[in-house]
């Protein structure tokens, strides 16, 4: 029989290879998710969701080098980062400290502050920073001798619906001070809702949770696991009469009228705009995607009805897209995201708007 001292010093023994198996085994872990990180890196997997311009904006938690997650916000740009297309080309996305594109909003400016609020369509997915139609709007004001200099922000972040919006804008874009808000939603909110949960139904976890997946997220290793664990489809369902939408259209017209009144509270000119699609007649569009468009034009009636009941101005863009035929580079593959041309007919409407009524151009 073992004395206690012998007893003692077998559990020590024990205790001691334990350890040194854990500290070899962490060993290995670290050094398994440091080479899968180098090779990921070199030789980036491709994963069949890159070759879908549009699950950029329905499926953010499949770019954590883009994104990161959010308690408040569900999802928001990686603040001072540039980053490429998932589906490939040269373009670089470049963004500034506050989780925007562009450069930083000036502290000293004493132009008159304008702020675009929207998705992916306002951010400019596929075209370059210069060609925004908030870098061609600021230029052809500035141009103008008979109008004051003005500051264009974009505030367009890709995926975001108007409810995200509307917490965006009353909660972080409102302390910018904006002169002039205008307001662009749509798409994201027509998209399903993923397990078919809308976005003011999502719980997120806690902060401390949420912290500790966007570290997790920035491994190569995991986050392939996570796409592979969690892949699906947006266009299975996107065409379906009975998918659940991530903002009904009912709470898509509150979203926008809080967003207006809360603006007006700031004294604050609010610009609503519609969301244009491509005509499928004018881009021989047809098949699947005319119930996509049929659905649009819901959300843009309400965008309609709620510049109309709390009379604000509206830029129907939706309906001057509908003159031209060259605004899409691809209307089939991508309906949603317009060319370099399209936010140039978005700027052009805008500034011959606030021309004609640049009452709205005074700080």
């Amino acid at each position: 029989m073992l004395s206690r001292n012998d007893r003692k010093q077998a559990a020590k023994g024990t205790l001691r290879r334990i350890w040194k198996f854990a500290v070899l085994l962490t060993t290995i872990i670290f050094v398994l998710i440091l080479l899968s990180q180098i090779v990921l890196t070199v030789a980036p997997v491709k994963r069949a969701i890159d070759k879908n311009p549009l699950s950029i904006i329905n499926q953010p938690g499949n770019y954590p080098e883009i994104f990161k997650r959010d308690h408040n916000l569900l999802w928001r740009l990686r603040p001072s980062n540039e980053f490429k297309s998932p589906s490939g080309g040269s373009l670089i996305y470049r963004i500034n400290a506050l989780g925007m594109r562009g450069a930083m909003p000036s502290p000293t400016s004493h132009a008159v502050r304008i702020v675009a609020l929207g998705n992916s369509v306002t951010f400019g997915w596929g075209v370059d920073e210069d060609s925004t139609f908030e870098t061609q709007l600021r230029q052809m004001i500035n141009k103008d001798p008979a109008l004051p200099q003005v500051e264009v922000i974009n505030a367009g972040i890709p995926g975001y619906s108007s409810f995200q919006g509307r917490r965006y804008y009353v909660e972080e874009i409102s302390k910018l001070h904006p002169d002039i808000l205008m307001v662009m939603f749509g798409w994201g909110d027509q998209m399903p809702a993923k397990d078919s949960i809308p976005d003011d139904k999502l719980q997120m976890p806690s902060e401390s949770i949420i912290h500790l997946e966007n570290f997790l997220d920035r491994i190569k290793l995991y986050s392939l696991i996570q796409n592979w664990l969690h892949s699906n489809t947006m266009d299975s369902s996107l065409n379906s009469r009975s998918s659940v939408r991530r903002v009904s259209i009912v709470n898509f017209y509150d979203n926008l009228n809080t967003i207006i009144k809360y603006a007006e509270s700031e004294s604050t000119a609010v610009i609503l705009l519609t969301s244009p699609a491509p005509a499928p007649d004018r881009y021989n569009l047809t098949g699947n995607l005319s119930l996509i468009f049929l659905y649009h034009e819901y959300y843009n009636y309400q965008t309609r009805l709620a510049a109309r009941n709390n009379q604000v101005p509206l830029i129907d863009v939706a309906q001057q897209f509908n003159k031209y035929d060259s605004l899409f580079d691809d209307a089939a593959h991508d309906p949603i995201h317009f060319n370099a041309a399209g936010h140039r007919t978005i700027a052009a409407a805008l500034y011959n708007y606030l021309k004609t009524n640049s009452q709205l151009l005074t700080k």
